[in-house]
């Protein structure tokens, strides 16, 4: 019983640390065109622990920048994250357009400065509440499978492994294999109530 107790009370006391770590370190929002040149700035530090984050970097073009911080894009959006006015991570969130899957979206292209995974955790829970509050039942997202700090970290935010791609993303020659993960909002909600 000592030890469901102690459980109990560090289960607590965790989750109110992260909640407030998130409110006094951060503002998270929606990144517009006037974010253009701090997110480029954070994708330009060289803190990409992938090739696929240098890949990204090489190819988006300033076209297609453009258009998803553009105010008339409706399904896809850059989630920011500022600390002291300093974007410190971004990641990427589209809700699938497909007649039947609208109550499913992805998130990738997560960039965050210095792999700080307070940060990285702090976003990726506020894309999560944006997507229950818009009536999102399942977000997805990628990692490659070799990855086992992630897999840890995103496994701690409550999502569930989906399934295991082999040859996933084609880099030049080069191959990735990925774990796709899968965050079930209605589910988390209805172990919080």
């Amino acid at each position: 019983i000592a030890l469901l107790v102690y459980l109990f009370y560090y289960h607590l006391n965790t989750r109110l640390y992260f909640l407030l770590m998130e409110d006094a370190m951060s503002d998270i929002r929606i990144l517009t065109l006037d974010d253009l040149a701090q997110y480029k700035a954070l994708l330009e530090t060289g803190d990409h622990a992938f090739n696929w984050d240098k890949i990204y970097l090489t190819h988006i073009t300033e076209e297609n920048l453009n258009l998803l911080l553009s105010p008339d894009m409706t399904y896809a959006y850059i989630f920011g994250m500022f600390d002291q006015n300093e974007l410190v991570a971004a990641a990427t969130y589209y809700q699938i357009q497909f007649v039947g899957r609208e109550h499913k979206a992805n998130f990738e292209d997560l960039f965050v400065k210095e792999n700080n995974h307070d940060y990285s955790k702090a976003l990726i829970r506020h894309i999560l509440q944006y997507a229950e509050d818009h009536q999102i039942e399942k977000v997805m997202t990628s990692i490659i499978s070799n990855n086992i700090s992630d897999k840890i970290m995103y496994s701690s935010i409550g999502f569930e492994t989906l399934g295991y791609e082999e040859d996933a993303y084609k880099i030049n020659d080069e191959y990735q294999d990925v774990h796709w993960l899968i965050y079930h909002t209605k589910r988390a909600k209805q172990k919080n109530d």
